[in-house]
């Protein structure tokens, strides 16, 4: 009778991240949605949009687009001096940011990982005609943990808030370290027995 030993391997087959972009544009939904529960903004069909000028209005003009028409809400683009007696949303971003932490392992041989955090923050103004309803810093942020060689393929490099400052792998780091750990390791196992006898 022959015996079989099998070795099974735990391979983890995670999910793809979602890139910084993409967590960017849940984060501006979320807000959306949030300043969309105000109870003067409830079964409305139409409201307008006015979003501070920046390099990157078009991005939250998308996310909140967005927001807006899961909900079934006529959105209109316009200025902040227009006439309508639908309310306003103004919208100016204080704040896109991606911060990574430093690399980590969760073993010795283990991938390597970073906690990414997005962060956004945004000031609302919501009115009606003749009147203030709303005025108030919303704030966002997601954490999560990312393969540090991942970080590369989740960034968008021609979208500046998009790249966090990400740490050099170090040849040390990456080669060294594990076998200076083992040594240590054996030699500690060594004395240890050498000792005893």
């Amino acid at each position: 009778m022959f015996f079989f030993v099998l070795f099974l391997t735990t391979s983890s087959f995670s999910e793809i991240p979602k890139t910084n972009l993409q967590r960017f544009q849940q984060g501006i939904c979320e807000i959306t949605n949030a300043v969309l529960r105000e109870p003067y903004l409830q079964n409305r069909d139409t409201i307008i949009v006015y979003i501070d000028s920046s390099q990157y209005s078009w991005f939250i003009e998308q996310g909140i687009t967005k927001a807006l028409l899961e909900k079934g809400v006529y959105t209109k683009l316009s200025s902040i001096n227009s006439i309508s007696p639908s309310p306003l949303i103004e919208v100016h971003p204080s704040e896109l940011t991606t911060q990574y932490s430093e690399p980590f392992r969760e073993s010795i041989w283990g991938t390597r990982y970073i906690t990414r955090k997005i962060n956004i923050s945004m000031f609302v103004t919501c009115s009606i005609p003749n009147s203030i309803q709303f005025n108030a810093e919303k704030k966002w942020s997601e954490i999560d943990t990312v393969q540090w060689d991942e970080v590369q393929t989740i960034e968008s490099p021609l979208i500046n808030f998009t790249v966090g400052t990400k740490t050099n792998s170090s040849w040390f780091d990456t080669y060294m370290e594990p076998f200076v750990v083992i040594g240590t390791t054996a030699v500690t196992i060594f004395l240890f027995f050498t000792v005893r006898s």
